[in-house]
């Protein structure tokens, strides 16, 4: 039996990323984790961006989605950054492999406020940049893609015919 899914959510900055894997995380009463996270102050939330942080700030996030997919097996796990290239999608498709569940990425070409002050010329080149998932290829269980906010309501109005899951389990 498959455990519950690893959701991934991608896009360039300011596609409302976190916004998007915040719905889903309270509709499937998830977990969900990004680097971004990392750079933010646990005191009073400011975003403190050091680029040569970055690795850092990825493997940390790795090690949390590894516990979490390890120690939490019936909860879905949401992880939303870039992931511009696919080598970054390959490695959390390992992890959900390792832990026995199936991926679903849904990739955002909205546009909405840049909250971590990534350069205007940075943002567009990301936004030139984000390919469509070949599910297929990634071997993951569906991709989809999001192009209004519009569409982002009604995915995750409709998540748990997506992915049906009994959230009286969860924690």
């Amino acid at each position: 039996m498959k455990n519950a899914p690893l959701i991934i959510v991608r896009g360039a900055p300011g596609s409302g990323k976190s916004t998007f894997a915040l719905k889903i995380q309270v509709e499937l009463r998830g977990l969900h984790f990004e680097t971004d996270s990392f750079f933010e102050d646990t005191l009073d939330g400011t975003y403190h961006f050091d680029p040569t942080f970055l690795g850092t700030a990825h493997a940390w996030n790795q090690g949390n989605v590894i516990r979490a997919c390890r120690d939490y097996p019936t909860v879905p796990v949401i992880v939303a950054n870039t992931f511009s290239h696919e080598s970054e999608i390959r490695d959390y498709v390992s992890i959900a492999k390792r832990f026995n569940r199936e991926v679903y990425v849904f990739t955002l070409f909205t546009k909405h406020d840049n909250v971590h002050g990534v350069p205007d010329g940075t943002v567009e080149r990301y936004r030139r940049n984000i390919k469509r998932v070949d599910a297929a290829k990634l071997d993951v269980r569906a991709a989809f893609n999001i192009y209004t906010d519009g569409m982002a309501d009604v995915f995750v109005r409709n998540i748990r015919g997506i992915y049906p899951i009994d959230t009286g389990a969860n924690p």
